[in-house]
């Protein structure tokens, strides 16, 4: 199991990376290489293949929400946090607490949140090839 970041008891938020093997029940920080992402608490994650994906959550930095994403490639050692550019077909989802996160058919899927003062629920497509955003098309 892996964790990133999170919301420690005095209010301040990591951005540290844990791994818990769970035949073990042994907790190690494994070594990674680029910039970990900003301190965060109530992101989302999700693991597409050999990436885990983060999205959104509130820095720990400025207390902004964020819709930043970030990629801990995990196919070898030491894993490496890279930072994508995205590109807007549509505009990327405003940041949020809580997002829900999936993948389906290499398209990361951003479904609902909340901002701090409302509850989301939308959906926003990133195609995970092209980097690029979009919503779903919807019939009324």
């Amino acid at each position: 199991m892996i964790v990133f970041g999170g919301l420690g008891d005095g209010g301040e938020r990591f951005n540290d990376l844990c791994v818990l093997d769970l035949a073990t029940q042994e907790w190690t920080r494994p070594v990674t290489t680029g910039a970990a992402p900003e301190p965060r608490s109530h992101h989302g994650t999700v693991l597409y293949g050999d990436k885990l994906i983060v999205f959104g959550g509130l820095s720990g930095l400025s207390a902004e929400r964020l819709n930043t994403m970030h990629i801990l490639d995990l196919e070898k050692r030491p894993w490496t946090w890279l930072h994508p550019t995205t590109f807007g077909g549509t505009s990327p989802p405003s940041g949020r607490l809580y997002p829900t996160l999936a993948v389906w058919k290499n398209q990361l899927i951003v479904f609902a949140g909340y901002t701090g003062k409302l509850r989301l629920n939308d959906m926003h497509f990133l195609d995970l090839a092209t980097m690029r955003w979009s919503e779903p098309w919807t019939r009324c």
